[in-house]
């Protein structure tokens, strides 16, 4: 606002003062401005928030040993190290261990015929 407007104003008369006041504090828009009004409302919502928050926080850090919960929904954890240790061998059957595998015949002994069962 301009210091000139201000004079010309409280030169008009007490009347127009109070009007460029009443138009100051609505905010030339016809509602009244309350900065108080609308930190307060919003340092509530930032309580309730932050409550909201805490809830929440509470909830994830609940498991099966320290609430009524089942174990259950305390979901996958991580699995226990195990605590064998490697030989350094390959998996599978060892190169110095005897095979037992039967050998093919070239003619064998006897010929058994087996029909289908249908």
């Amino acid at each position: 606002m301009d210091e000139t407007l201000i004079i010309k104003t409280y030169s008009q008369g007490m009347d127009e003062v109070i009007t460029l006041v009443k138009d100051i504090n609505t905010g030339f828009s016809g509602q009244p401005v309350s900065l108080n009004g609308g930190i307060s409302i919003l340092k509530i919502k930032n309580l309730k928030l932050n409550e909201r928050i805490s809830e929440f926080e509470a909830q994830l850090n609940k498991n099966s040993s320290n609430s009524s919960k089942p174990p259950f929904s305390d979901g996958y954890g991580k699995a226990p190290k195990n605590s064998r240790q490697k030989s350094g061998r390959t998996s599978g059957d060892q190169s110095e261990h005897e095979g037992k595998t039967l050998e093919k015949v070239r003619k064998p002994n006897e010929d058994v015929q087996k029909s289908p069962l249908y």
